[in-house]
C-alpha cells in the first residue's frame, strides 16, 4: 500500500491499525500487571488522586479548601469512580483510553508538521514506547496533560498558519484546560505572545490577541480561580503545589530528580512539615497561598546566596532532559519494568531515539517554519520544568515531540546514503555524539542507591497486617541502602508486632544511632517501653521525639499516654505536659478525647466537658491538604475520626447524667450511637438516661437492641443487673 501525504486516503487504515495494535499491547500490559503486588500497593501521588476522586464521587464536589494540585484529572477519575465504583482497573483503563489518543495526536501532529509517513512513525513508536505505556496504567495525571498540551499545540500550529481570533481563542481554551491538569502548561502563553511580537503588528493588535488569548484561558481557569477565591478564601490561580515543588528542586539537597528537603525531612517530608515550618517563620497561621509563597522565597533565596550552586544543579537537569535515565521518586522504574515481560523485552528507550530527534529539530527549524513553534515550545518548556524537578513524569509531555522530530530525522539520515562520504559522516558523528551524550550525560546526579522502592511494599504489606511480607521487603531495603533513613525503625516495627520485642528495641536503638536528627527511633522506642510498662523511659524517649519535630501528633500522643501512666507526677505536672501536647497538636481530637477522660476521672468535669465540646466541633483536615490523602490509610483515618467525634458525644453524655441533666445525657448519647453503632457504653448510657426520664419501653427498646447486636457483653450484663 502506497501511503498519500496529503489527503485522507490510504493512511487511515494505517493508523486505525496501529490504535488496534497499541490497545491491544495495553490490554496484555493490564493483566500482566493485575497479578503483580503492585496493582494494590499504590505510590504516594497515586494514592492522593485515588482518595481525592473518591471523595468527590462521594459528592464532596466543591472540596474544602484551595486546591493544592490542579484538579481536572481527578474530576475525571472522580467521573469514572461515580459511575463504576472506585476501581482501580477502570482507573487504568481510563488512562489507557487517553494514551490512546495521545498516540492519534502524535499521528495527527506529525502529519500536520511533516507528512503522514512521519506522522505514522511517530505514532508507532509512541504506541511501543514503554514508560508512556507505563505511566497510562498509572492513577497520575501526566498521561492526560501530555494530551490535552498536544491539542493545544495542534491549535497553535491551526493559529500560526491562520492567524484568526477563532483559531487564537482555541489555543487558550486547551492551554487552560491544560493547565488546570499542569500548571506548566502555562509555558505556551509566552510562546504565542512571543510570536505574536515577531508578526511586527501594532500594540493595539497585539492588545486585542492576548485579549482572545485570555479569554480563552478563563474558560477553564477562571472557574478554578473563582472557586478557590469562595472555597478557600485564596487568590491562587490553580494550585497551591508550585511554591514546595520549587523549593524541591531548589535547595541544599535537591539533587535535580526526587522530591527531597533537606533533613531531617529528606523523602519522608509531609505537608504538615511544611506548614509548621512555613508558619513558625511567619508566627501565625498561613493560608495555601501564602505557604506556597513562603516556598518561592526560600527557593529564591538558596539560589540567592549559591547561585554557583544553582548553576550547576540547572545544567544538570537540563543535561538530563537528554538522559537516557528514566528517573522515578517513588518507584524504581527498572525493578518494576524487569517484573513485565512487555516492558523486560521491549528495546526502545529515549536515548534510542533522542539522537535522531536532535537531528530531525536542527535541520527542520530552518527549512520548515511550520516547526518553529513546537521547537519554541519545547525549549520553554525544558528551560522551565528545569527550575523544578527532572524525572521521566515531568519529560513524559515532550516525548511526543521527540518521537516526531525522531522519525524526522531517521528520514534524513536514511537520506544520507545518496549523498557524498562527507554529508553520511558528519550526520554520523552528529547521532554518535548525542547518542553518547544521552547515555552518558556529563551532567549527572550520584547514583546512590536507594532503599525507598521495597520500602513502599513493606509499608504496603505492613498496612495491610502482613508483617513477615513487610519485614522480608524492608530488609531488601536494608541491604541495599543500610542507613537509609527509617528502614531500621520500619525492621523494629515488623519485629515487635510479631512479638519479638528484643529483635525490636535492637533495631529502634539502631535507627537512633544512624539517623539521631529524625524521631523514628525515639517514637518507637516509647512505644516500646510503653507496652512494656516502662513509663519513666517511655516518657523520656518521646520527648526526645516531640524536640525534634514539636508537632508530630504520634511523639506527642505517647508523651501524653506515657505522662497519664506514670504515677510519679503530680496532677499540676501531669495538666501541664498534656496542655503542651494539646497546643503543639492544635488540640487534634485523639488527645483531646485522651486528655478529657483523664480530666473526668480526676473529678475536673468543667474542664472535661470544655475539651469534649471542642472535640465534637472538631472538622476532618481539608481534603486537598489531608496527609493522610496520599497513603492507604486514608479512610481508616477517616473512619477513626468519626469514631473519635462519637467518644467525645459519649463522655459528654457521661458529664451530663453526672450533673442530673438527663435530657442532655440522652441526646449526647444518642448522637455518640448514631456515629459509633458499635460503642456499646454508649447505649448502656442511653438507655441509662431514658430510665431516669422515665421513657422505660424506649430505654428497653435500646437495651435489646445493644443484646442483640452484642449479646453476652460484661456492660450489658452488669447493665440489667444494676437496673
Amino acid at each position: 500500500m502506497t501511503l498519500n501525504k496529503n489527503g485522507p486516503g490510504p493512511g487511515l487504515p494505517w493508523i486505525i491499525a496501529i490504535l488496534i495494535g497499541a490497545a491491544l499491547l495495553r490490554a496484555l500490559y493490564l493483566n500482566e500487571y493485575q497479578s503483580l503486588l503492585q496493582w494494590d500497593a499504590l505510590t504516594v501521588d497515586n494514592y492522593y488522586h485515588h482518595n481525592w476522586a473518591r471523595t468527590i464521587a462521594d459528592g464532596n464536589f466543591l472540596g474544602d479548601t484551595t486546591y493544592f494540585r490542579a484538579p481536572f484529572y481527578v474530576f475525571c477519575l472522580a467521573s469514572v469512580y461515580a459511575l463504576v465504583g472506585p476501581s482501580l482497573m477502570a482507573a487504568r483503563v481510563f488512562g489507557l483510553i487517553v494514551g490512546l489518543g495521545s498516540i492519534y495526536m502524535t499521528y495527527k501532529l506529525g502529519q500536520r508538521l511533516f507528512d503522514r509517513r512521519i506522522g505514522l512513525i511517530a505514532a508507532l513508536v509512541h504506541a511501543l514506547y514503554p514508560i508512556a505505556l507505563y505511566f497510562e496504567a498509572e492513577l497520575l495525571l501526566d498521561s492526560l496533560f501530555t494530551l490535552l498540551l498536544q491539542i493545544a499545540v495542534y491549535k497553535l500550529v491551526d493559529w500560526y498558519e491562520n492567524p484568526g481570533a477563532g483559531n487564537l481563542f482555541l489555543v487558550g481554551m486547551w492551554t487552560g484546560l491544560a493547565a488546570i491538569t499542569r500548571p506548566t502548561a502555562l509555558v505556551l502563553v509566552p510562546v504565542v505572545i512571543l510570536i505574536m511580537v515577531l508578526r511586527k503588528k501594532s500594540i493595539r493588535w497585539l492588545g486585542k490577541q492576548c485579549l482572545v488569548l485570555i479569554t480563552g484561558l478563563v474558560v477553564f481557569v477562571g472557574p478554578v480561580f473563582v472557586r478557590n477565591l469562595v472555597v478557600g478564601g485564596d487568590a491562587v490561580l490553580i494550585a497551591s503545589q508550585g511554591g514546595i515543588n520549587f523549593y524541591l528542586g531548589n535547595n541544599s539537597s535537591a539533587d535535580g530528580v526526587s522530591a527531597i528537603m533537606p533533613e531531617p525531612l529528606g523523602h519522608n517530608w509531609r505537608l504538615n512539615d511544611i506548614t509548621y515550618i512555613a508558619e513558625s517563620a511567619a508566627g501565625r497561621e498561613l493560608g495555601p497561598g501564602e505557604l506556597s509563597s513562603y516556598w518561592w522565597h526560600r527557593g529564591l533565596k538558596w539560589i540567592g546566596e549559591n547561585p554557583i550552586d544553582f548553576a550547576k544543579l540547572y545544567l544538570t537537569k537540563l543535561s538530563l532532559l537528554g538522559s537516557n535515565y528514566e528517573f522515578s521518586n517513588n518507584r524504581s522504574l527498572r525493578d518494576f519494568s524487569n517484573k513485565i515481560w512487555l516492558l523486560r523485552i521491549n528495546p526502545l528507550s529515549f536515548g534510542l531515539i533522542f539522537p535522531f530527534a536532535l537531528l530531525g529539530l536542527g535541520l527542520s527549524w530552518g527549512r520548515n517554519q511550520i516547526t518553529r513553534p513546537v521547537t519554541a515550545l519545547v525549549i520553554v518548556y525544558s528551560l522551565t520544568i528545569a527550575l523544578f524537578i527532572v524525572n521521566a513524569r515531568f519529560r513524559l509531555p515532550l516525548v511526543p515531540y521527540v518521537f516526531i522530530m525522531g522519525a524526522a530525522g531517521a528520514k534524513v539520515c536514511f537520506g544520507l546514503f545518496s549523498k557524498g562520504r562527507g554529508t553520511i559522516i558528519a550526520g554520523l558523528a552528529v547521532l554518535l555524539v548525542a547518542g553518547y551524550l544521552s547515555f552518558f550525560p556529563p551532567l549527572t546526579v550520584p547514583a546512590n542507591p536507594s532503599g525507598q522502592g521495597q520500602s513502599s511494599v513493606g509499608l504496603f504489606h505492613y498496612n495491610a497486617g502482613n508483617f513477615r511480607q513487610a519485614l522480608e521487603s524492608y530488609k531488601r531495603a536494608r541491604d541495599v541502602d543500610p542507613v537509609f533513613p527509617e528502614v531500621n525503625k520500619n525492621i523494629g516495627a515488623c519485629y515487635f508486632r510479631l512479638g519479638q520485642g528484643d529483635s525490636a528495641k535492637f533495631y529502634f536503638e539502631l535507627e537512633k544511632q544512624l539517623n539521631p536528627n529524625r524521631i523514628g527511633g525515639f517514637s518507637n522506642l516509647a512505644s516500646y517501653h510503653l507496652v512494656n510498662g516502662d513509663y519513666a523511659n517511655a516518657r523520656a524517649e518521646a520527648a526526645m521525639a516531640v524536640a525534634i519535630k514539636p508537632y508530630d501528633l504520634m511523639a506527642n500522643t505517647l508523651l501524653a499516654r506515657s505522662a497519664i501512666l506514670d504515677r510519679s507526677l503530680s496532677p499540676d505536672s501531669l495538666r501541664l505536659i498534656l496542655g503542651d501536647c494539646l497546643r503543639r497538636t492544635r488540640d487534634n481530637i485523639i488527645l483531646m478525647n485522651e486528655v478529657a477522660s483523664v480530666l473526668s476521672r480526676t473529678a475536673a468535669f468543667g474542664e472535661a466537658e470544655r475539651l469534649a465540646l471542642q472535640a465534637v466541633s472538631s472538622a476532618y483536615a481539608p481534603i486537598e491538604m489531608d496527609d493522610y490523602a496520599f497513603g492507604a490509610l486514608f479512610e481508616e483515618k477517616r473512619a477513626e475520626f468519626v469514631r473519635e467525634k462519637a467518644k467525645a458525644y459519649h463522655l459528654l453524655g457521661y458529664l451530663a447524667a453526672n450533673k442530673d441533666a438527663f435530657g442532655a445525657a440522652v441526646e449526647y448519647s444518642a448522637r455518640a450511637v448514631a456515629l459509633d453503632s458499635n460503642m456499646v457504653e454508649a447505649y448502656v448510657n442511653l438507655a441509662s438516661g431514658l430510665l431516669s426520664l422515665g421513657h422505660m419501653a424506649r430505654s428497653d427498646s435500646v437495651i435489646n437492641e445493644a443484646l442483640r447486636r452484642f449479646p453476652g457483653h460484661p456492660a450489658l450484663s452488669r447493665y440489667n443487673i444494676a437496673r
